[in-house]
């Protein structure tokens, strides 16, 4: 089987397994010597054709998603004396990790928000002025929590940790939290933030088996979802390209839990 190459024809075979100074500086590939020249010299091609010297002193860099450790999840903690919404749940800084979990976890299974607009909110702590969002929030705070059972402990663990001592009792008070900022005219005026709520609460008691609440409350983001037409894609006009995708998601997500 012939041997697959690159785009500059270079035999995979041929590289080295990391680039000499000379190379990375470049930012060019750095190939082994010709079987030739291999008894003679050990530098690579490039620094072989040039006569210079061939060297590997620059420390190799580690490739991947950076991990997040003890000392990330602190800097995200805010100054003591600051006081949020969600404290009675959980510190903030252990409150935006169960949000980045749910981005790099739970987001292709749940694509319910849009990420770039999600982030920035939640830099600029959107959810201590908007109660739409806020709300949001404690949904997918609750669906982390139900979901990633295997999680619960490393919350628990955590250098100011859950408020609540079991999953059950942290979703239902969130829940509880969201209930309680729904006023007697709620759902005069429907959005997809409100549907979202209701179907992340969904789920979320869905992962905990509480059928009677699950099904409760995905009857109610189904109302929502055919209250704002999301299944007529003549509807849609008008929108921007944010909200149709969003509605567009939502759509199929209700779908799915029917079909």
């Amino acid at each position: 089987m012939p041997e697959r190459a690159d785009y500059n024809g270079v035999a995979r075979t041929d590289l080295t397994t990391q680039a000499c100074d000379m190379c990375r500086k470049r930012k060019v590939k750095c190939l082994l010597p010709s079987p030739e020249n291999a008894a003679l010299s050990s530098r690579c091609q490039r620094c072989e054709r040039l006569n210079i010297l061939c060297t590997f002193n620059s420390p190799s860099k580690p490739r991947g998603p950076k991990r997040r450790t003890e000392a990330n999840a602190r800097s995200q903690e805010p100054p003591p004396d600051v006081r949020y919404r969600t404290d009675d749940l959980c510190n903030r800084g252990l409150f935006k990790i169960l949000m980045q979990d749910y981005l790099d976890r739970l987001y292709p299974l749940v694509p319910i928000v849009h990420r770039p607009s999600f982030r920035e909110a939640l830099r600029k702590d959107q959810d201590c002025e908007d109660e739409g969002f806020y709300a949001v929030t404690l949904g997918i705070a609750a669906l982390v929590v139900a979901t990633l059972a295997s999680n619960f402990s490393v919350y628990k663990s955590h250098a100011q940790p859950l408020q609540l001592s079991s999953r059950k009792e942290f979703v239902h008070s969130c829940y509880k939290k969201a209930v309680l900022m729904r006023s007697w005219s709620y759902f005069d005026q429907l959005n997809f933030q409100k549907f979202a709520v209701s179907y992340l609460f969904s789920a979320a008691f869905l992962q905990l088996g509480d059928q009677n609440w699950s099904r409760m409350l995905s009857v109610e983001a189904m109302q929502i979802a055919r209250l704002l037409k999301m299944h007529l894609i003549t509807n849609y006009e008008g929108l921007n390209c944010i909200e149709t995708q969003l509605r567009k998601k939502g759509f199929w997500l209700v779908f799915y839990i029917y079909v």
